[in-house]
């Protein structure tokens, strides 16, 4: 049946299809498969860009390949670049949507969060940056944050993961509930203490 279907009906599915969904749709016929060849492989190359940049436990606190992919790419530039090394320089003008992916000059991935604290009194602008990036260019299992113009998500200044592993338990849930949108985050895991009203924008 997929055979039949017009090229400029293939190619409008095909908008509405995740890049997982695209591939997946790639094997459907041989029309469709030559139609897709040439996105597949740039959907290829992008997850094996992002396999080999970000350390696996990155890719699974941001809700897998799948959605990594769908991520938009933040373009660097040496204005989002802190002077202690950080990112810590991002601004909201700078962001096109509430999560995207880059590496910087030194080829260290990073992850912006465009934020919203709907109960914020002491800020002016309710809407800020959370960054995760890599820490150091020559190792990918050490990463750090920062955060510009509102609460920290992640609770605690500095590194949250060191040798591949999480350094907080609420990192994990924190990451969970802003991509799905529950409107909360922990303060501390353990206490089950939260703040209400923070989500992606």
């Amino acid at each position: 049946m997929m055979d039949k279907l017009p090229t400029s009906v293939l190619l409008i599915i095909n908008s509405y299809n995740s890049k997982i969904d695209t591939i997946s749709s790639y094997k459907v016929s041989t029309y469709y498969k030559e139609l897709l060849e040439n996105r597949k492989n740039e959907i290829e190359y992008d997850k094996n860009d992002i396999c080999k940049l970000y350390d696996d436990e990155i890719i699974k606190l941001l809700g897998g390949i799948g959605k990594m992919l769908e991520y938009p790419v933040l373009t660097w530039d040496t204005d989002y670049l802190g002077a202690t090394g950080y990112i810590d320089c991002v601004k909201v003008k700078h962001l096109t949507h509430k999560v995207m992916r880059g590496v910087d000059g030194w080829n260290r991935p990073f992850i912006t969060l465009r934020l919203h604290n709907d109960n914020n009194l002491y800020y002016r602008n309710n809407t800020y940056i959370c960054v995760l990036f890599q820490r150091y260019a020559d190792c990918k299992s050490s990463w750090a944050h920062s955060t510009r113009g509102g609460v920290d998500i992640l609770g605690q200044c500095g590194h949250f993961m060191t040798n591949g592993k999480l350094t907080q338990n609420h990192v994990i849930y924190n990451i969970y509930n802003l991509l799905n949108d529950k409107g909360f985050i922990y303060i501390d895991y353990n206490n089950l203490s939260t703040i209400d009203g923070i989500r992606l924008v």
